[in-house]
């Protein structure tokens, strides 16, 4: 009896013990949470102190969330579904990073999400070229914010690179102005609207008209010409910009470059007419000149347009080499609109027309020598319409013209010293200049009180103020922009 009992019991407890297996063996928690970034999306640019901020979702509960920055863990919470987190960007280099929040549920389920970003806390990195500053001159750049306060200075050094960051600046844009003083006279360019983390390559300015860099090795050699035809006279151009008019046979020291002696001859008869040319490139070791061989027949181009003209020139060069330039013919107060070149001796040509008046001129640089032409129809509606006025702290314009950029220089004087300020600004027919607080170390010089003079810039192959100053970033001066293979009009009015 007490066996049959003993049986009984152990087959309960084997049932109870499967049954409790079976329990185990019950449906198991495979859903994956959900978890999300707010806040910040795909690509976004950052900087200075921003909120990371993570929620989380899950069909049970949620055990954990994290977040990381580029997988190195920065914060977690096992408390609660959401995280917020306070991430000063200034504790990364500048460049592309990677937010990622993971969630992990009590079942030990694991999501996770990432966002990229660009960190940019370099305000502006400045290279400034061997020769930027000249003897005597000091350089320095300054950044400004919407109201003309004060980011941040720095002094210019040549051949340097300079960093600028403010912490506390929180803006996309700004002004950035370089200023160079000398002898009591500071001159000021100011650029708006420069975005957070671009480069830049400092200007010249005042260097550009006194530098100690050296010019292109020049040769003085005396040469001696030959068969030149009674009645008839003779230009001569090399690509130093030498020029001058001769008749007969005397001898003459000319200017060459030391790579480049050769010689670009016109010949005129005695109505001013442009008869012959001839391309001298053999005159280095013979230092003689045979001027009956000025028999070349030139190719002509004619500009399109009535009237007399302020100067004319049509330039040839060789391999993009702009610094060697020869002068093929040039017209200067002249209605005859026609300009000649020898085919076949450059690989390029640049025409460069000038209108101008007391205080009004018209400038516009083309290259090549089809379809010459004014790209302004009427240079004579122009600027003289622009108006401005002196405000408190800032200057108001109105003006016409469809340009890319302007640049109104205004001027202030004390009893020692002057400073003449270019604002460099997108060409709208109204506007404002804010005019921006001078750094404590330029303190001595005067605010602008008057208007000097207006320039407007249209790059016929650059679109827009954005592209123009894009390629300002990369050029040492506006002026080699100008000289650099681009198409543009400059219209400049003097008050």
């Amino acid at each position: 009896m007490h066996f049959k009992n003993y049986l009984r019991l152990a087959a309960l407890s084997s049932a109870l013990f499967f049954q409790s297996c079976g329990d185990d063996d019950g449906p198991k928690d495979i859903t994956m949470p959900e978890i999300t970034i707010s806040g910040i999306t795909e690509g976004d640019e950052v900087w200075n102190t921003i909120k990371l901020e993570a929620t989380a979702t899950d069909d049970i509960a949620v055990a954990k969330i994290e977040l990381y920055v580029d997988n190195e863990l920065i914060t977690s919470d096992e408390t609660s579904a959401s995280i917020i987190k306070a991430w000063d960007t200034n504790d990364v280099e500048d460049g592309a990073h990677t937010i990622k929040a993971v969630a992990t549920d009590r079942s030990g389920n694991i999501a996770e999400t990432k966002i990229n970003l660009m960190v940019l806390n370099t305000l502006i990195t400045i290279s400034t070229p061997e020769r930027t500053l000249a003897n005597e001159h000091s350089g320095y750049v300054f950044l400004s914010d919407e109201n003309g306060g004060i980011i941040g200075t720095e002094l210019l050094e040549n051949n340097g690179l300079i960093t600028i960051k403010n912490n506390e600046f929180n803006g996309e844009t700004f002004y950035l102005t370089e200023a160079y003083s000398n002898s009591g006279t500071l001159v000021l360019r100011t650029f708006s609207e420069i975005n957070r983390g671009s480069d830049w390559t400092a200007s010249s300015l005042l260097a550009n008209n006194d530098t100690d860099e050296k010019a292109p090795a020049v040769d003085h050699i005396l040469i001696n010409f030959e068969n030149a035809e009674t009645g008839y006279y003779y230009q001569l151009f090399t690509s130093t910009g030498f020029y001058f008019k001769k008749t007969g046979n005397s001898d003459k020291i000319i200017a060459f470059y030391d790579d480049d002696i050769t010689l670009y001859v016109n010949k005129f008869n005695a109505n001013n007419e442009l008869t012959a040319s001839h391309y001298f490139n053999d005159i280095e070791y013979t230092q003689l000149v045979d001027l009956s061989l000025v028999k070349d027949s030139p190719k002509s181009v004619t500009l399109d347009r009535e009237g007399k003209i302020s100067s004319m020139k049509l330039y040839g060069f060789n391999d993009g080499d702009r610094s060697h330039m020869y002068t093929t013919t040039f017209r200067t107060n002249s209605e005859t609109n026609t300009l000649y070149y020898l085919d076949g001796i450059f690989d390029n040509y640049m025409i460069h027309f000038q209108q101008n008046s007391s205080k009004f001129l018209y400038e516009q640089i083309t290259y090549g020598v089809e379809g010459m032409k004014y790209l302004l129809d009427d240079y004579t509606s122009s600027l003289h319409n622009l108006e401005y006025e002196f405000k408190t702290d800032k200057v108001s314009y109105n003006s016409t013209g469809d340009f890319d950029l302007m640049d109104l220089v205004l001027k202030g004087n004390s009893e020692s010293t002057t400073s003449n300020w270019h604002f460099i600004v997108p060409a709208n027919n109204e506007g404002e200049i804010i005019l921006l607080d001078l750094p404590e170390l330029l303190s001595d010089y005067p605010q602008p009180s008057k208007g000097s003079s207006y320039d407007g810039y249209e790059f016929v192959n650059v679109n827009g103020y954005e592209e123009t100053l894009s390629l300002l970033e990369s050029s040492t001066s506006l002026n080699n922009l100008k000289d650099g293979g681009h198409v543009y009009i400059n219209q400049y009015y003097g008050f």
